[in-house]
């Protein structure tokens, strides 16, 4: 699998972005595991973070997805991740779920973090068209299912003071366990 790390600069603002691409673009990113996949990208983020920099906001975005082999399965594979809602599998569809469970920080004293997640069943279609004689005809058509959880643990957006320059990686670490817990563990308080 190809990966592409960027970093793209604005005034006050940088973002970082680590993806594996896909080799077979029929078939959902199997990712081996978000603890795995962000230690990767915190080999290359945590030196930079560690340099003399001041932070007024940190935010650390993830996108994990478990492949599933239709609606029904995702409906039913995504359900015991969200305990405070009631999926019909059978009856429902277009499902999507967006909650925020802040918590305060046990590395920043007082600090507030965001635990936003956006949940889903995701559905990716390629659809092939041979062209002839008589017009643009539709010559195959793939579709493949994934549960979709789209995670954004971030610091306080009120905050007006920069971050403790001597917190920020510990913060960050924090950041990274917070994800994984949401991603193992669902939505939870």
């Amino acid at each position: 699998m190809l990966t592409f790390n960027a970093v793209n600069a604005f005034p006050f603002r940088v973002d970082w972005a680590f993806a594996r691409m896909r080799e077979n673009v029929t078939d959902f990113d199997k990712l081996e595991s978000p603890r795995l996949a962000l230690d990767r990208f915190d080999r290359i983020l945590r030196k930079w973070l560690n340099e003399d920099r001041l932070f007024q906001r940190l935010a650390l975005g993830v996108v994990v997805l478990a492949p599933v082999t239709d609606r029904l399965e995702g409906y039913r594979a995504v359900q015991p991740y969200l305990p405070a809602v009631k999926l019909s599998p059978e009856t429902s569809s277009d499902f999507q779920y967006q909650i925020n469970r802040p918590r305060i920080s046990t590395v920043v004293t007082g600090l507030k973090v965001n635990r936003l997640s956006h949940w889903s069943v995701a559905v990716q279609r390629q659809i092939g068209f041979v062209g002839t004689l008589q017009g643009l005809h539709q010559a195959e058509a793939f579709e493949t299912y994934a549960c979709r959880a789209a995670l954004d643990v971030n610091s306080d957006a009120d905050r007006t003071e920069p971050l403790p320059r001597e917190h920020v990686s510990n913060l960050w670490q924090e950041f990274e366990g917070l994800a994984i817990e949401l991603a193992n563990g669902g939505d939870v308080p």
